[in-house]
C-alpha cells in the first residue's frame, strides 16, 4: 500500500514540475528601467524580477514599482508600464486598461473593474470615505482634547 502512495506522491509531484513547461508562451518583456526588483511579475504564487528578453505567459500579472517602468509584448502589440502600474497578461491585453498600484504594490483598480466607464474603483472609495466620516463624526469631531 505505501507504494502505490509513493507513486502516486511521485505523480503529483511529477505533474507539478511539468505545468510551468506546458504553459503556452504569450509574450516577452522588450525592456524594463529601474534596478533589479523594481519591475516583477507575479506567476501563480511566485513572485518574480524581469528583465528584458523574459517570457510572459497567459495570467500572468505584471507590476511596476516606484522606480520602475517596462514594455511588453503580447498577442500581437506592444504595451507601456510606467511606475505603480499593473497589466495581466491575457487575451484582451491589446485593449485592457492599465491599473493603478500602490507604493506597496497594491493594485488599486484592477482592469476588469474599470473596463468601460472607468469609475470600478470610485463607489468603494467613497463607500470608504464616508464610513471614515461617520466614524471620525461618532467620535466627535474635535482635536480630541476633551474627554469623552
Amino acid at each position: 500500500m505505501s507504494d502505490i502512495f509513493r507513486a502516486i506522491l511521485a505523480g503529483i509531484a511529477l505533474s507539478a514540475l511539468a505545468f510551468p513547461a506546458l504553459a503556452q508562451e504569450a509574450g516577452s518583456v522588450v525592456s524594463v528601467t529601474g534596478d533589479t526588483g523594481s519591475v516583477i511579475v507575479v506567476r501563480g504564487t511566485e513572485t518574480l524580477s524581469l528583465s528584458a528578453d523574459d517570457v510572459l505567459f497567459e495570467g500572468d500579472r505584471i507590476i511596476t514599482q516606484t522606480s520602475g517602468a517596462t514594455e511588453v509584448t503580447a498577442y500581437g502589440c506592444t504595451r507601456s508600464l510606467a511606475s505603480l502600474e499593473s497589466l495581466i497578461i491575457a487575451a484582451d491585453f491589446c485593449t485592457q486598461t492599465i491599473a493603478s498600484v500602490a507604493a506597496d504594490g497594491t493594485v488599486l483598480a484592477d482592469a476588469a473593474i474599470v473596463q468601460g466607464s472607468g469609475i470600478g474603483a470610485a463607489l468603494p472609495i467613497a463607500g470608504l470615505a464616508a464610513a471614515a466620516a461617520g466614524a471620525a463624526a461618532a467620535a466627535g469631531g474635535d482635536d480630541g482634547a476633551s474627554s469623552p
